[in-house]
């Protein structure tokens, strides 16, 4: 469902607004994986695309301040204020396992097998559990049992919703001076992430990688899996221009 509201340039004012609601599936996270050949829909899931609401805000606003003649109106006219407001919720993780357990390994693709998760995915803060996004003690990889259970797969999706969401905020405030008849100034103060929020990329979701907090086999430091690593979007950026126009 795609909505979209539009007010043409009045009074000062304009903007756009549109809202997604929506649901991608497919049967593999990357043109790469392999299929499960035994059930091909043990491999469905939720596409890495998918975001399930999206809402986006852009408003022009010429500040209505009474015009001014002389040097009070150098000051006075030609403030606009701008934005891109943004709000999505998360993408999908990718869940992957390297170790090749489900003995369908190929050369040119990536395996189809994902780890053995028991109950309910636990989601938590990472900005209070040491960038955690999920826990990851209940999932477990079958094949590293004694004696492995070569053949199995996994019974978690090759993709788990979903990621940290999007708040984002980028604001603008543009004053134009003119000079005279040929000649126009235009500044600009460009304030990028304007609340400072810290927008996290999805955490790690190879399980090979080791559960976090833990020591796993041929891992020389705790495990990232379930960890976020990066972020999408950097602190607040501030950005000041100044343009002569003829």
């Amino acid at each position: 469902m795609q909505i979209s509201v539009e007010k043409n340039y009045t009074h000062g004012l304009l903007f756009q607004a549109s809202y997604t609601f929506s649901k991608a599936i497919d049967q593999g996270a990357s043109f790469e994986q392999q299929l499960n050949p035994l059930n091909f829909n043990a491999t469905r899931g939720l596409s890495l695309l998918s975001a399930k609401n999206r809402f986006v805000f852009s408003p022009v606003w010429e500040l209505p301040i009474p015009k001014q003649e002389g040097i009070a109106g150098k000051f006075a006219n030609g403030w606009q204020l701008s934005a891109i407001i943004t709000y999505q919720s998360g993408f999908p993780i990718r869940i992957e396992d390297q170790n090749d357990g489900e003995l369908q390994s190929s050369f040119f693709f990536e395996d189809a097998n994902t780890p053995t998760v028991n109950g309910k995915v636990q989601f938590v803060n990472p900005k209070k559990n040491g960038g955690i996004f999920f826990n990851s003690d209940n999932f477990t990889d079958p094949t590293l049992s004694t004696p492995p259970p070569l053949g199995q797969f996994g019974n978690v999706p090759h993709s788990l919703c979903c990621g940290p969401p999007i708040s984002n905020t980028d604001f603008v405030v543009t004053k134009k001076t003119p000079i005279n008849e040929r000649w126009t100034t235009e500044f600009r103060a460009e304030f990028y992430n304007l609340f400072n929020h810290t927008q996290f990329s999805n955490p790690d979701g190879n399980f090979t990688d080791g559960p976090a907090g833990t020591f796993a086999p041929n891992v020389p430091l705790p495990g990232t899996f379930g960890v976020v690593l990066t972020t999408r979007e950097p602190p607040r950026v501030l950005q000041f221009g100044l343009k002569f126009l003829f």
